[in-house]
């Protein structure tokens, strides 16, 4: 990979290709089911962030825009949460 770069980013772009094609196969459930495992990951790696972002003795200023950005996505899963209601 070193003396060819290019071979690396061709072979992203096939994984990512692959991917897509994946889940374009497996139909809406499957697309579902993609996301789905994307959030999880997302979630485990920003909780393990959590004690690094926010800290005691910390300025409110300082933690605005991390709490805006937790309060944004949280909508976002209480509208998914909303969503799920009547069928989980």
């Amino acid at each position: 990979m070193v003396h060819d770069p290019e071979l690396f980013f061709k072979a992203q772009e096939y994984v990512a290709i692959e991917a897509k094609a994946k889940e374009l196969s497996s139909g809406i459930e499957g697309s579902f089911l993609s996301q789905l495992s994307m959030v999880t990951g997302i979630l485990s790696r920003t909780v393990s962030l959590v004690p690094k972002v926010f800290y005691p003795h910390q300025e409110l200023q300082e933690r605005t825009q991390s709490i805006q950005a937790f309060r944004r996505a949280k909508t976002q899963f209480d509208l998914l949460t909303e969503a799920m209601k009547d069928v989980a």
